[in-house]
């Protein structure tokens, strides 16, 4: 009922997404530089600010479970695929945990904070894998059809 407009670039905002932590930030990319670039702003519009900026293209942000990281899938040139990384939002740097010959991309966290799930085309056919937050012990997860769209189950067992 009471929607407001958040932002009023002359490029195209899309995908917001909430930080889970404290609920009074929103990341979403925006082509209102030039390219698709992550953003973070306030609940209320203000204080937008471009955090990510990694190669001809930035998509799908992601926050880690304590607002401390951004997941995210980006494109390094115009010949190169799409992979993951993860970017610190206290020193400003990105790693790189994904080096495919097909792109990946979506990346969702997992509850403990310490895992992704993304999907890949690796194979062919996008299949949902998951790997740990440092990069190491990729895992793909489905194997047949075509997958997308990862999610997790917010349930963490005490």
């Amino acid at each position: 009922r009471n929607q407001k407009r958040l932002t009023f670039s002359k490029g195209i905002d899309i995908s917001p997404t909430w930080n889970p932590r404290t609920g009074r930030e929103l990341a979403f990319v925006s082509s209102r530089g030039g390219k698709p670039e992550i953003y973070v702003m306030d609940a209320e519009g203000t204080n937008v600010r471009k955090v990510i900026s990694e190669g001809v293209g930035s998509y799908d942000p992601a926050w880690s479970r304590d607002g401390q990281f951004i997941a995210f899938s980006s494109q390094k040139s115009a010949s190169s695929r799409l992979n993951i990384f993860i970017h610190n939002l206290a020193t400003g740097r990105s790693v790189q945990l994904t080096n495919d010959l097909g792109d990946s991309e979506q990346p969702a966290w997992a509850p403990d904070g310490r895992h992704l799930a993304f999907v890949s085309s690796k194979t062919g056919s996008p299949q949902i894998y998951t790997i740990l937050a440092d990069g190491s012990k990729l895992r793909q997860i489905t194997k047949t059809g075509r997958n997308e769209g990862p999610a997790w189950s917010g349930f963490i067992k005490q």
